[in-house]
């Protein structure tokens, strides 16, 4: 299992990392009309694999599963007592943890 860096304070930010062997750069990005955050996944050339994506709760985020797009399991946890609360603007990496799970483990 793998954690992803996030960053405070900042309505978009990006950056690289190994998911499996492979190199992908995530972008994140705050959606203020709607209050969500919204996730792109590229190749580190910037080739578009996942465009647009809502970072909902407890769901595989990379489902249905685009060509190129990592194998293993994307998730957004609150890890409150509700467990069930969308991130906020200032959630990630407090209340909410996004992480990933590889291909080959059980969740």
């Amino acid at each position: 299992m793998q954690i992803f860096p996030t960053e405070q304070g900042l309505a978009r930010y990006s950056f690289d990392i190994d998911l499996e062997e492979v190199s992908y750069r995530f972008h994140f990005s705050w959606n203020e009309r709607d209050t969500s955050w919204y996730f792109d996944i590229t190749d580190t050339e910037d080739n578009q694999i996942v465009n647009g994506k809502r970072l909902g709760i407890n769901s595989n985020l990379l489902l249905p599963r685009a060509a190129g797009s990592p194998p293993g399991t994307l998730f957004a946890l609150d890890t409150s007592s509700d467990g069930f609360t969308e991130a906020r603007y200032d959630d990630l990496g407090t209340r909410v943890i996004v992480y990933y799970v590889e291909s080959t483990e059980e969740i």
